[in-house]
């Protein structure tokens, strides 16, 4: 996350950051295919939290002190109308705001900016390539989509344009090209892994957030017939952001998170309540940036014969 007061202007050089509109909500893509014939709907909650400063992988004072913080709600709805062919649309709403101080020899005070509003919607082809035939204790998925601009760049308060890293949308068509497989031989374990990799494109006003390549593994145990835990491994690399073909200081890195979690089925044939928390392990950034302190994901699955 950058660096931005109340008169900066949006062409202000913004950092990413977990809740920067670069970053791809990847709950809702931690799935194949819907099974033929039904209707799969999920609600799904992000909550990042950003707080001091790193340099590298080194932290560092932020004399602002500041905060940054990014609420996302997630509706997904998926539908395979054959075997091994379906489809899914993800429309995102984000609340991303940041504070931090001003402090000068004749002025002290706390500033907070924020946007709210829809963000960009994507619509994704997913196939079932594994297994061939029959039931096996696998499974495999490829996906292939786009995230279209759909949410708002030009969000403005008191007559200034916000930043762009707080702006709900990112202003660009993206390509998403997701993966995910399952394991489940052995009673009551289920292995999954899989990636999402976003190929950014360059928004109207010449700017290019980072492409984004994020591999998650986990290993998932039933405790009962209605609940169960699971630890998951992710890992984010997002290359540097550009601006009219020049690389953006103090954007891209590395960042990985163990991320354990918990599920409960709500009664007989109803949803399942899933939630987990990102807790960073090791972060590298280029330049300066803010540090990921917390992540909490939060999701409400229900599936439907149609």
């Amino acid at each position: 996350m950058g660096v931005a007061l109340m008169s900066v202007q949006s062409r202000t050089a913004t950092a990413q950051g977990c809740c920067s509109p670069s970053t791809t909500p990847i709950s809702a893509l931690q799935s194949g295919p819907a099974a033929p014939g039904t209707l799969d709907f999920g609600v799904f909650y992000e909550f990042y939290r950003l707080e001091g400063n790193r340099r590298g992988s080194s932290e560092v004072p932020d004399p602002q002190q500041r905060l940054s913080e990014l609420h996302l709600a997630n509706l997904s709805v998926g539908y395979a109308p054959w075997s091994r062919l379906g489809f899914r649309a993800i429309m995102p709403y984000a609340r991303r705001s940041r504070e931090q101080t001003l402090s000068t020899p004749t002025v002290q005070r706390r500033d907070e900016l924020r946007g709210v509003g829809v963000g960009d919607v994507a619509l994704l082809g997913l196939v079932q390539a594994l297994p061939v035939r029959g039931l096996r204790p696998y499974g495999f998925s490829l996906g292939v989509g786009v995230k279209l601009p759909t949410g708002n760049v030009h969000q403005t308060r008191s007559g200034v344009q916000l930043p762009l890293d707080l702006q709900p949308g990112s202003g660009s068509t993206d390509l998403l090209l997701t993966s995910y497989g399952q394991y489940y031989r052995w009673p009551g374990w289920n292995l999954f892994a899989g990636h999402v990799w976003r190929l950014t494109g360059t928004g109207d006003d010449g700017y290019r957030f980072g492409n984004e390549l994020q591999v998650f593994g986990a290993l998932a145990r039933e405790m009962g017939s209605a609940w169960g835990l699971s630890a998951e491994i992710r890992y984010r690399y997002a290359s540097p952001d550009e601006r009219d073909g020049a690389l953006v200081p103090s954007t891209g890195g590395h960042r990985l998170f163990v991320v354990p979690g918990a599920s409960l089925k709500l009664g007989t044939g109803g949803p399942a309540l899933l939630a987990s928390a990102l807790v960073p392990l090791y972060e590298r950034v280029t330049g300066t940036q803010m540090a990921t302190d917390l992540g909490i994901n939060v999701a409400l699955q229900q599936r439907f014969n149609i």
